[in-house]
């Protein structure tokens, strides 16, 4: 890219969908992968999470859902409109299978944003998915405790007829927006679970280039070479609603039985949680 518009580098690989590619054909090869083995009849609702679904009105759940030969006696619900519609689904299906509406839920997020030409974020966007099983019983993971701050600001957006993402001056964006918020919402979780950095194992939240992502890694007192997840932003990019839960693929992955996972996510106010 970087050649192409004779400008300078900021580094890495990414994932790029082919012309036959979308965030729903991305979001049932995810589901694909999670299920490998697994029964789909047994399977309670899906969920799926993108800012940028194919269509501007109509369910991609049920569509991905069916693709995927789920029976139809099932929940489908879309997440959207902000990069926390990943991490928001997620806790949707956790409380949905918590409080016993359905017994197991499978959430997928899939993002394929579009940033503008010559621009550092054109060179930053990955296209990506995840997905993960949510149920009550032979689960890997359990939820701990979870914490959200709300802080509008008009920081990193698309209106209803923009192709491409738009964003506030990157100071602004950086440090009111994702430095301030992050730091409020990850200490604050773990003040309310009255733990301190050395509890945590694996610390799985996204930044928006290394280091930004490294600078409050140190201020929250994670080590970044032994306790925090690679952000993976060298290998697929910035995958929008879908790059917390890569990164806490990633985390579980790695993870050891009695591990503590905090995950973090951004995008007009952060929502972590963490698990074991």
């Amino acid at each position: 890219m970087a050649k192409a518009w004779g400008r300078g580098s900021i580094g890495g690989e990414r994932s790029i969908a082919n012309n036959d590619e979308d965030s729903a054909t991305m979001a049932v090869e995810a589901v694909f992968d999670c299920l490998q083995g697994e029964r789909r009849n047994g399977m309670g609702g899906l969920f799926f999470a993108s800012t940028t679904a194919p269509y501007r009105e109509k369910e991609i759940s049920s569509l991905v859902a069916t693709t995927a030969d789920f029976p139809s006696e099932i929940l489908t619900a879309d997440f959207a409109n902000g990069l926390r519609s990943g991490v928001a689904a997620l806790r949707s299906a956790l409380d949905a299978v918590g409080n016993g509406s359905a017994e197991n839920i499978l959430v997928v997020a899939s993002d394929s944003r579009l940033g503008y030409p010559q621009s550092d974020s054109e060179q930053a966007f990955g296209d990506g998915a995840a997905a993960l099983a949510v149920g009550s019983s032979g689960v890997i993971a359990t939820l701990e405790g979870h914490y959200a701050i709300s802080h509008e600001m008009m920081d990193v957006w698309r209106n209803a007829d923009d192709t491409f993402v738009r964003s506030w001056e990157s100071r602004w964006v950086l440090g009111e927006g994702y430095s301030n918020s992050m730091q409020k919402a990850l200490a604050g979780l773990m003040k309310k679970k009255g733990i301190d950095a050395k509890a945590v194992t694996l610390a799985a939240f996204p930044g928006p280039d290394g280091r930004t992502h490294r600078r409050l890694a140190q201020v929250l007192g994670f080590d970044p070479k032994t306790q925090v997840v690679d952000p993976l932003l060298g290998q697929v990019g910035d995958c929008g609603a879908a790059h917390p839960l890569m990164m806490l693929v990633s985390a579980l992955e790695s993870a050891k039985p009695g591990d503590t996972i905090l995950l973090g996510a951004y995008g007009n106010g952060p929502r972590p949680s963490s698990s074991k």
